[in-house]
């Protein structure tokens, strides 16, 4: 008598739940990216955020579109592509696209701080440019002095990206598991 063969569907369940976390990173956009508080005269006067969607694809009011923000958009979705095709399909490249996708996703999801002021647009006055994007927040960050009150605003990384890159990276290790430890 034949023996049955007993398959392991962990790897492949492990992969399916690398997809959904990087569903949720994607979701996640939709929360703050970039956090910005405005400090007047040594105190702290407010504090702002703007959505990973609108930094990546950007807004009638000074956003551009930022590339390199949106690379970590596609590297989300290679991950999830590869990590549905290693789960469903069992197929072992897609486990290793899973793997550099959301590991990458995670690092992009990281940079949005780096990266934040190529997605600013100009600075200007009555249709005159007076600043670049990245010389006007440069300009906000070290402090604008008026009638003696200095204004500074500090930006941060967003919650949203945080845990995106969170998920992402998360995402990055099960696939890895799923690769080398899990047998399928």
């Amino acid at each position: 008598m034949a023996k049955a063969k007993s398959k392991n569907k962990t790897g492949q369940i492990v992969m399916l739940g690398a997809a959904l976390l990087g569903l949720v990173a994607i979701f996640l956009m939709f929360a703050p990216g970039i956090t910005s508080k405005a400090i007047v005269a040594n105190k702290e006067a407010g504090t702002s955020s703007i959505s990973g969607f609108k930094l990546i694809f950007g807004t009638e009011d000074g956003y551009k579109f930022n590339f390199m923000m949106f690379l970590s958009l596609i590297f989300t979705a290679v991950g999830i592509v590869g990590a549905i095709l290693g789960g469903l399909l069992n197929m072992k490249l897609g486990n290793f696209l899973a793997l550099g996708g959301f590991l990458l996703a995670g690092i992009f999801f990281f940079l949005f701080r780096a990266v934040f002021p190529m997605g600013v647009g100009d600075m200007t006055i009555n249709g005159t440019t007076v600043l670049s994007g990245k010389d006007a927040i440069k300009a906000l960050e070290e402090g604008v002095s008026i009638f003696g009150v200095t204004t500074k605003t500090t930006f941060s990384l967003g919650v949203g990206a945080i845990v995106a890159g969170i998920l992402s990276i998360v995402a990055a290790l099960a696939s890895a598991a799923a690769t080398f430890a899990l047998k399928k």
